[in-house]
Parts: structure tokens; C-alpha cells; sequence
């Protein structure tokens, strides 16, 4: 079977930039990255731009880095660096880096089971890793 796409192509990604276009009031992609930075330290701020790791399988989109590039441009302070860095293979990067940690000694220290959930609830996750 084939599946013909016609604007879907360009539809889809636009949504990761404009999630209003289908009614969604909420921030896209570069707003993101802005108010995650924001979050932080003043005195990161100039890091953390300049350290931007693009992953996933959606920044694969033609043009998807450029794009981003630009948005971004637009809302940093033009006296801050911008910088991205791709995995070399973003479709697996976030599965990879799961296994990694799964697979890390200090596994069972940094996670809660669902059992411990259901009997502690979110007030062990706050005890267990308060300040980390």
C-alpha cells in the first residue's frame, strides 16, 4: 500500500513551530528553548544557547536546524551566541541514552518503581530527589 501526502508535508512540521495553528495556545518549539533558558541562572544563559542538542526524529524535516536557527534568532538577545548539535543518529539518540542509564549502576538510586509510587506517592519522588 502507498499513502499519498500532499500538504501534510509541510502541515505537520509547522505545528512543532506554531501549535496555534490548530487551536493549540500553547508556546512552539523556539519559545521552548527560550523559556527553559530563562529558567535558569542568568550567568548560563550564553552556555545554554550556544549548546542547543537538536535530536528526534521530527529534526529531520528538511530545513528543520535552519528554521529553529532562525525562530531562535528572532527571540535571544543578539548578543548571545546560538548553537546547535545533532546526533548522529537523532531517530535512536533518546532510546540510546535510556538504555545507557538503564543500564548504569546508579539505576535503581534514580528511579521509584510503580509499587513505591503507589505506596509513597509523588512525596517520595520529592524526598528522593529534592535538590538533584
Amino acid at each position: 500500500q502507498a499513502l499519498s501526502l500532499s500538504n501534510e508535508r509541510i502541515t505537520v512540521p509547522e505545528l512543532l513551530f506554531h501549535p496555534s495553528d490548530i487551536g493549540l495556545e500553547q508556546a512552539g518549539l523556539p519559545e521552548c528553548i527560550v523559556q527553559a533558558a530563562e529558567a535558569c541562572p542568568p550567568d548560563m544563559r550564553e552556555a545554554l544557547y550556544a549548546n542547543i542538542l537538536v535530536t528526534g526524529g521530527s529534526s529531520r524535516f528538511p530545513n528543520f536546524e535552519e528554521r529553529l536557527q532562525r525562530e531562535l534568532r528572532a527571540l535571544v538577545p543578539s548578543d548571545l551566541p546560538i548553537g546547535f548539535t545533532a546526533a548522529s543518529d537523532p531517530t535512536l539518540a533518546a532510546w540510546r541514552g535510556g538504555s545507557i542509564f538503564a543500564a548504569a549502576a546508579e539505576y535503581d538510586s534514580a528511579v521509584v518503581t510503580k509499587e513505591q509510587y503507589r505506596e509513597e506517592g509523588h512525596a517520595l519522588c520529592r524526598r528522593r530527589f529534592a535538590g538533584a
